[in-house]
């Protein structure tokens, strides 16, 4: 009999006065339970052991997934992020290129009409510009059609 099995049978004897001897079934039935505890305890050792290795695995495959998968999660808002970039570049470049676009047509349309007043100046008033060019003021921008509006008045008789 091992150590507990003793143990065991003085424990019945004094707490329930019940006389045990080594062959007793009680003793039989309590070793065949102590071997199974055992047995299960062993049992239950390897398969924790088991386990934890399994775990270990894939807690390593689980951190690889994870990070590719943060990385792909990553690289789409990268993506994402460069496409609206280039979206608002692009909409920034065409609001400017429109604002341009108005300024430039307005300052054609200026430049257009004040053409088009000179002409009608020189056109209208050909004898005045004559007579300034006599009298040898400067030349200005334009003199070849001041000339010109000089000729056209001296040839017509105007002077």
């Amino acid at each position: 009999m091992t150590e507990r099995v003793e143990k065991f049978r003085q424990l019945l004897q004094k707490e329930l006065g019940l006389p045990v001897g080594p062959k007793d079934p009680i003793l039989a039935e309590y070793l065949a339970q102590e071997e199974f505890r055992e047995e299960m305890a062993a049992e239950h050792q390897r398969l924790l052991a088991a386990f934890e290795e399994a775990l270990v695995k894939n807690q390593a495959i689980w951190s690889d997934q994870a990070k590719n998968l943060a990385n792909q999660s990553l690289n789409a808002a990268l993506g994402a992020a460069r496409e609206k970039v280039a979206a608002f570049s692009e909409e920034g470049g065409r609001r400017q290129a429109g604002m341009v676009r108005a300024a430039v047509e307005e300052g054609v349309q200026r430049l257009e009409k004040a053409l088009g007043q000179s002409r009608h100046v020189i056109l209208r008033n050909p004898l005045l510009l004559c007579q300034g060019l006599e009298r040898g003021q400067p030349a200005a921008p334009g003199d070849n059609l001041i000339g010109m509006g000089c000729v056209f008045g001296l040839s017509l008789g105007f002077a």
